[in-house]
């Protein structure tokens, strides 16, 4: 698809990786959002990775989709993950469970350090038709990106989260003298925004969600459940969650327990 001057756009950040290292997350996270656009998926790109693109840079595991809940787009859905991915699960994705009994299905490839969270509703509060979109340019890719102004929406009135909460419109900070973090003070929300955020046409935004992302995942690598699993609200969802990052932490725990004695992983 030609560029759209028309779009936002979100400048170059790339990092090419080493000769024999694996693609860092963020470029397999393009390729995705370039299968949906060739199948002319209808989606909603929410969560982390939407808050991302908006100028919030932080680590994330899960790329979050608001889906149409229509037979030929859950079609067109399933080839775009096919594209990308010889997996016979994604034959479990189905228009019956996401327009009935099970509206989130979290889908982990194969090979990946991400999941894939796809959802039709969030209970009674926001179904696809709710959400107010836009769309932005990511380097070569382009992405239908819930508003920031939607995300809010949904952060306040969702009951469970698909995100950890926002920043607070005002906050100070207290310095501790056994913190090793550096304490930073401002007089206004707007002050904390230009400290912090970057807008999504800022030259750095894509090379610093590169390096979070890339060091999030040296220094932690994710443990991420693979297959297809159904889920009947965002609550169920966000619990499964919590289970199976309890076993990531007890599992880090206990390698780097073995690392400082030297005994070798088994």
């Amino acid at each position: 698809m030609p560029p759209s001057h028309d779009l936002p756009s979100v400048a170059d950040g790339r990092r090419l990786p080493r000769k024999g290292q694996r693609p860092v997350q963020f470029e397999r996270f393009l390729s995705l959002l370039r299968a949906l656009e060739r199948e002319r998926v209808e989606y909603a790109l929410v969560g982390a990775v939407a808050m991302n693109l908006h100028g919030i840079a932080r680590a994330t595991e899960d790329v979050d989709l608001f889906i149409r809940p229509e037979r030929e787009n859950v079609q067109r859905l399933t080839r775009a993950l096919r594209s990308m991915w010889d997996d016979t699960d994604i034959d479990q994705i189905t228009l019956e469970d996401l327009s009935g009994e099970y509206p989130m299905i979290r889908y982990g490839p194969p090979g990946e350090d991400f999941v894939i969270d796809l959802m039709s509703r969030l209970g009674d509060t926001f179904h696809f038709g709710d959400i107010e979109t836009e769309r932005m340019r990511v380097e070569d890719a382009e992405v239908r990106i819930a508003t920031p102004r939607m995300l809010y929406r949904m952060k306040k009135d969702t009951v469970g989260s698909l995100t950890e909460p926002m920043p607070p419109p005002c906050a100070t900070s207290s310095s501790s003298a056994r913190s090793n973090m550096p304490v930073q003070r401002f007089r206004s929300f707007e002050d904390a925004r230009r400290a912090f955020w970057l807008a999504p046409g800022d030259p750095k935004l894509l090379a610093r969600i590169r390096s979070l992302w890339e060091f999030s995942a040296r220094l932690a690598p994710c443990i991420m459940p693979r297959g297809v699993h159904k889920f009947c609200s965002i609550e169920e969802a966000n619990q499964d969650r919590d289970l199976w990052t309890q076993r990531r932490i007890r599992s880090l725990r206990a390698t780097r327990l073995r690392s400082r004695s030297g005994v070798a992983d088994p």
